[in-house]
């Protein structure tokens, strides 16, 4: 009898091994292509967009006067290097795929036969600039936010009611660009947009934040465990499923050319199969996005107390805006910031946004943690803050993450915090000292009475950025 219970045993171990063996080769990309939503920050904006109501932001017997909108860039083309690796290195290893053994590999033929069908058309000429795709999805946010609040953008157009700001980049100058033809139509070309400052200030305050770039940037430690998980046994296996998958033997580094593909063809047409993505299944693609996920949770995220306290220097400058209007009826109807995800994501840091009650690390990936950059990072993510004016003289400020109405941690409404609510959670940043903060001597930036003038500081602090900004445009490439 024991005999005969261990024979059944192991019946029972061999068919469960066969049908996960079965199972995972049953998975096509092809036919499901649902993996918008594990790419983190080369997610496409156009999959993870929210669809939010007015009477989401605005409540009832209320008007909006104010919107502030930070906006990450578009979607975009890599740098140099990944476009090099695009077409020189990714057509050998569609060979190599495509002229594996009969038999050999777990790939459908549906994968298999896109893969050998791609084709690389890229140059280094548009390395790092903004996609079609990007610019479309920022006309597209910027159209929503139209039809929903008229009154913040109305026909009736004067140039004095928009404050626009973007960084020293094509792509960021570029998705401002493409914001106001969805917001104005015609009235685009009118808009005053000023030249800027390269570091901005404001929207790139961690390129100027002496201690930032001192304990994170240059410092090797503050990414251990994004290191420590990047070289760890959940990465191996990756390597050795995608070898198994297509049939042939890959390094970790040729894996990681694939998976930039995957990601950027992906953002860059989100409606068609990216190729590369048919390496990977849903399961190895979750281990990638975890490993996304510890980077910036250590670069821009909760993982260092620096990152999110420099953010300081963006509520300061909602916090400033609002209340001007609140107490002396001032100010643009419209801010409309374009950066970088690093300092977005240092701002829904600061705010309290997406924070996990336990320490991301690197010993296992935490399936339910709120701290997804595929979901609050993805190219195009943006915050709005709305300021709405009530019948009864009251005041109320709403939040939207991604075009979804979000709850400001602190805030006891569902739709939006009082005016008194949301002062007694922010108001305190208004007297951020961002150059106590971040150690900087001499200060980096010269401040106006209402608000931020947009000047770095004084010529040594000046040469100081020049001699770090080729260093941290290499480090910042991701963002």
């Amino acid at each position: 009898m024991p005999r005969r219970r261990h024979g059944a045993w192991a019946c029972l171990a061999l068919l469960c091994c066969g049908s996960l063996l079965r199972a995972a080769a049953a998975y096509c990309y092809s036919d499901e292509q649902k993996v918008a939503d594990m790419l983190s920050s080369k997610s496409p904006y156009a999959k993870l967009r929210g669809n939010m109501t007015k009477k989401d932001l605005v409540p009832e017997s209320c008007h909006p006067v104010q919107l502030w909108h930070l906006v990450r860039h578009g979607s975009r083309y890599p740098s140099e290097k990944a476009i090099q690796d695009f077409v020189n290195i990714l057509p050998e290893l569609r060979a190599r795929i495509v002229n594996v053994c009969k038999g050999c590999g777990k790939l459908c033929s549906s994968d298999k036969k896109l893969i050998s069908y791609w084709q690389s058309n890229l140059n280094e000429s548009i390395a790092q600039t903004l996609a079609p795709e990007g610019a479309y999805q920022q006309e597209e946010i910027s159209s929503k936010f139209l039809n929903l609040f008229p009154e913040i953008l109305p026909d009736t157009f004067a140039t004095e009611d928009y404050k626009f700001r973007y960084t020293a980049t094509q792509r960021t100058r570029e998705s401002a660009l493409a914001y106001a033809r969805g917001a104005f139509g015609s009235h685009a070309e009118n808009i005053h947009m000023p030249e800027p400052t390269d570091p901005d200030p404001l929207l790139q305050f961690d390129k100027v934040c002496s201690k930032y770039v001192a304990e994170v940037e240059l410092n090797d430690a503050a990414m251990r465990e994004e290191r420590l998980f990047q070289i760890g046994s959940q990465m191996e296996r990756v390597v050795s499923r995608v070898g198994e998958r297509a049939g042939v033997k890959f390094t970790s580094v040729e894996v990681g050319i694939m998976y930039e593909a995957c990601r950027y063809y992906t953002a860059w047409d989100p409606e068609t199969p990216s190729a590369w993505c048919g390496v990977f299944t849903k399961s190895d693609l979750k281990v990638l996005e975890y490993w996304q996920d510890l980077k910036y949770y250590y670069k821009s995220g909760y993982g260092h107390r620096i990152n999110y306290e420099q953010a300081c220097r963006l509520v300061q400058d909602l916090v400033r805006t609002f209340r001007r209007r609140v107490e002396k009826g001032e100010g643009p109807r419209g801010v409309f910031y374009f950066t970088h995800l690093d300092a977005y994501l240092k701002l829904m840091a600061r705010l309290g946004m997406f924070w996990d009650n336990t320490t991301l690390t690197h010993e296992d990936i935490k399936a339910k943690r709120l701290w997804r950059t595929s979901i609050v990072g993805p190219f195009s993510a943006n915050v709005a803050f709305l300021l709405s004016r009530c019948d009864d003289d009251r005041w109320f400020v709403s939040m939207a993450v991604n075009e979804r109405r979000a709850k400001l941690p602190g805030c006891r409404g569902e739709k939006s915090c009082t005016w008194e609510e949301f002062m007694a959670l922010l108001g305190q940043y208004e007297s951020c000292d961002f150059d106590a903060i971040c150690e900087n001597d001499p200060p980096v930036v010269q401040e106006e009475e209402g608000g931020f003038d947009g000047s770095a500081g004084t010529p040594s602090t000046l040469l100081l950025v020049a001699v770090l900004q080729p260093l941290l445009r290499l480090l910042s490439r991701e963002s």
